[in-house]
């Protein structure tokens, strides 16, 4: 049984489609949907497998992430508008996938 180990980078991110002349600050959108839109860090995950000699395989790592979809209103006295849409991608971790070679 040999363990091998991925490490790497992942990040929450987001999309935004905006009329022009709107600006949306990218606090605005992580308060909105509760996390950071912009975090960045660091993962680890040990998957075990059984080798035969000369035996090889091809260790991937799948992000998981929870999607939100929001639209970006405009709020005034005399009437709300949708000014655009965007999602939120928070990342929560990955999937190791093992493939013979």
């Amino acid at each position: 049984m040999k363990t091998i180990t991925l490490s790497g980078t992942v990040s929450n991110s987001h999309s935004l489609s905006v009329d022009a002349g709107i600006d949306v600050e990218i606090a605005s959108i992580s308060a909105a949907v509760g996390f950071n839109v912009e975090r960045s860090w660091t993962m680890t995950d040990s998957t075990q497998v059984e080798l035969e000699p000369d035996q090889r395989v091809t260790v991937v790592a799948f992000p998981y992430w929870d999607v939100y979809s929001f639209d970006v209103m405009q709020f005034s006295i005399f009437r709300d508008k949708k000014v655009g849409y965007g999602n939120a991608m928070e990342t929560f971790g990955f999937c190791t996938v093992v493939y013979d070679d």
